[in-house]
């Protein structure tokens, strides 16, 4: 994904450097840096291109873009400017993915598995993230990678080539399955109600019910007249202004509680203690992606049961409680009070709550969440943009981590996380906007 082979496949050549101007300031950039910026861009495009041509020729567009740019990358003698660039439309494409393909499966799935659904992709996510630093994540050192699952780099080009034949089935099968009638239905410049209704009859395969004037109703539920490039609209309504806040603070605070920042803290905690236990390790973090595929699933079983809102305010409180606990183990091993021997369990138990409990929440539930807070008119927008907001909170996450865990506190950090386990278990209670039907229940 993000930190990926590429880097090593040019190691003299993966970087470049450029002037900012009326700054004088030299910005450096590595292969992973135009990934970045390409999924940002990408994310950001994909509002428009929902709106031009559809969601199912959104998919099959960036899915052959993804196959093109995957050949690209295990092409041999490549020069460095072009894997750069290559790098880049690679970004574009995951990154308009990553905003198309939840819409789709919120606005198409019956309202009975819709949930169920939204949570597969975070699954496929953490599968994702596994191979991608089995196979040569450039964060994790050669000697463990290849201690691990040998010559690694024989790995790279069988995986790439995996990518893009599955990136070239998913291309294929968006031509098989039908468009979303709130794109037929809703004001395109090809608008038509019929495809709608036939759309829907595909879908569920049974008859449109109601008549004419249902489906009337339906139409101008959605109708907005047609300009693709109407995203300042998003501003233009108080309940979709909130609804895009909501979704931009959720994707942060995702990731600021997220893992990628917190187990260098918690990491700390566990050698006060003597523990042998790594968690910056190739094992250790293939063991995290491991739980978030089994939290995500459980999350799958009860979330009807329970409720969204209620499996949120668990999670966020859960997190709470064990950085809490953290914290007072923390501060009795700084004050070097002894504790039992029968508690040397409890940071690396503390440290597992954790985990789990952001896996099986406040992670796997923001395509949920963010998918459903906007209304049906400007829902490509704000989910476009929303997104965006996603995957530049990972990129600041992951490169500011470093600082903040030389600049803060271990106790500093954990007490902050204590405090906004608390305030988002309020936020979710009383400031949630509701969430918009996205299956069609017509």
């Amino acid at each position: 994904m993000w930190l990926s082979p590429g880097g090593e496949k040019l190691p003299e050549k993966s970087t470049t450097t450029f002037t900012l101007p009326f700054t004088g300031i030299e910005v450096t950039l590595h292969l992973q840096d135009f990934f970045g910026l390409g999924v940002v861009y990408g994310a950001l495009i994909a509002g428009v291109s929902l709106q031009l041509i559809g969601r199912r020729s959104s998919m099959a567009l960036y899915d052959v873009l993804l196959t093109y740019t995957l050949a690209i990358h295990v092409w041999p003698g490549q020069a460095s400017r072009l894997a750069m660039w290559n790098r880049m439309f690679m970004g574009i494409a995951v990154g308009a993915l990553s905003a198309i393909i939840p819409i789709y499966v919120c606005e198409m799935s019956h309202h009975k598995l819709k949930n169920k659904l939204m949570l597969l992709l975070p699954v496929f996510v953490a599968v994702g993230a596994s191979c991608g630093r089995a196979i040569g994540s450039a964060e994790y050192e050669a000697p463990l990678r290849s201690h691990v699952f040998g010559n690694v780099a024989q790995y790279v080009p069988l995986f790439a080539c995996f990518c893009g034949c599955w990136a070239t089935a998913h291309a294929f099968a968006s031509c098989l399955i039908p468009e979303s009638p709130h794109y037929l239905l809703g004001g395109t410049c090809w608008d038509d109600p019929d495809d709608g209704r036939v759309s829907y009859t595909m879908l569920r395969r049974e008859r449109f019910d109601g008549g004419p004037t249902k489906r009337s109703s339906v139409s101008e539920q959605i109708r907005l007249p047609w300009n693709p490039f109407c995203a300042p609209g998003i501003l233009s309504d108080g309940k979709n202004r909130k609804a895009l806040l909501t979704g931009i603070g959720y994707m942060f605070v995702n990731q600021v509680c997220g893992i990628n920042i917190s187990v260098p803290f918690m990491s700390r905690v566990l050698e006060m203690t003597g523990s042998c236990v790594r968690l910056q390790t190739l094992r250790s973090s293939l063991s995290i992606d491991v739980i978030q595929v089994i939290m995500a699933i459980i999350a799958m079983t009860i979330i009807d049961k329970v409720g969204r809102k209620l499996l949120l305010i668990f999670s966020v409180m859960l997190m709470s409680v064990s950085s809490g606990g953290l914290v007072v183990c923390f501060v009795l091993m700084k004050l070097k009070i002894d504790i039992p021997d029968s508690l040397d369990w409890l940071p690396l138990c503390l440290i597992g709550i954790y985990i789990c409990a952001y896996s099986i929440g406040l992670s796997p539930m923001a395509w949920v969440v963010t998918s459903e807070i906007f209304s049906i008119q400007v829902r490509p927008y704000g989910m476009s943009i929303t997104t965006a907001a996603h995957w530049m909170s990972v990129y600041f996450i992951l490169y500011v981590r470093d600082g903040v865990f030389n600049a803060v506190k271990v106790d500093n950090f954990l007490i902050s996380i204590y405090a906004l386990g608390l305030l988002l278990a309020l936020f979710f209670e009383f400031f949630t906007p509701k969430m918009h039907v996205g299956s069609l229940k017509i």
